[in-house]
């Protein structure tokens, strides 16, 4: 008697094998989005530091931080993101001295926000606390959303040239005044 072989897979081999290359596949887009989100977010840091310097050099040079007349709330306190572009367009031209190119978000959902006090002082609340930009734009603060989740980081002169990064949760607000 001859027996005859099966050369071929079973249907369970099969869903087998297609079900873990399916779980291997998933893993692997997760682990590349998370990598995306902190890459970007690295990037974003960087591009505050390099923000903060011409801030800076430009403070130096004029005694006072950028002032920006289009912005819908001058005179009272500036408020732009990287979405508006005419303001983010004079905010390039009075920084093009100590800065090629201002960044621009690739995410509109996640705009760089620059803020500087007019007439009066600015206060920026955010879930955990607060901090005070200075009135006739002796201060600054500059917001951006991290990729990937809800932390927003914040960079500012702290009013009197002390520096400090903050990176918080959920979102933030603007209101006129000095914080109390």
């Amino acid at each position: 008697m001859k027996l005859t072989q099966n050369s071929g897979y079973t249907l369970i081999e099969l869903l087998m094998v297609v079900s873990i290359i399916g779980f291997l596949s998933t893993a692997a887009m997760v682990s590349y989005q998370e990598t995306r989100a902190i890459s970007l977010s690295t990037s974003k840091i960087g591009d505050l530091q390099a923000m903060q310097k011409a801030l800076e050099l430009y403070y130096a040079n004029n005694g006072h931080y950028p002032t920006i007349t289009t912005a819908a709330e001058y005179p009272n306190y500036i408020h732009i993101s990287d979405t508006e572009t005419v303001q983010w367009g004079e905010v390039q031209t009075l920084l093009s001295p100590y800065m090629s190119t201002l960044p621009v978000s690739s995410n509109p959902a996640h705009p760089y926000i620059y803020v500087s006090g007019g007439a009066s002082s600015v206060c920026v609340y955010h879930w955990n606390g607060y901090f005070t930009v200075q009135a006739n734009q002796q201060g600054f603060a500059l917001i951006v959303q991290l990729e990937g989740g809800p932390d927003y980081l914040a960079v500012n002169d702290g009013g009197s040239l002390m520096y400090y990064y903050e990176r918080y949760g959920g979102s933030y607000s603007v209101g006129v005044g000095s914080c109390p």
